[in-house]
């Protein structure tokens, strides 16, 4: 859908503070707090990005959600399986 009508900007917004609020329910807890410390010491290499992870959401663009969905939600980029009854 997003490759062929594109985004408004009321959606872009939207998803925007779905992301954020998202992204701030995972500190609930000190166990929430650690877990996602850790994931970005382990996994990203450096726990301070978890810092600079929201503001990569408030800047990101429809260009570049446009880039993202013609890069990888294409139609010579798909799997379908097919489920057959024996």
């Amino acid at each position: 859908k997003i490759n062929k009508k594109g985004i408004t900007k009321n959606e872009l917004v939207k998803s925007k503070k779905i992301m954020e609020a998202e992204f701030i329910r995972t500190f609930k807890t000190i166990s929430e707090k650690a877990n996602k410390i850790g994931y970005y010491e382990a996994v990203l290499g450096d726990f301070n990005k978890l810092f600079e992870t929201l503001e990569k959401y408030r800047k990101c663009t429809i260009e570049q959600i446009l880039n993202v969905v013609n890069k990888y939600f294409s139609e010579n980029r798909r799997t379908v399986v097919t489920i057959l009854p024996e």
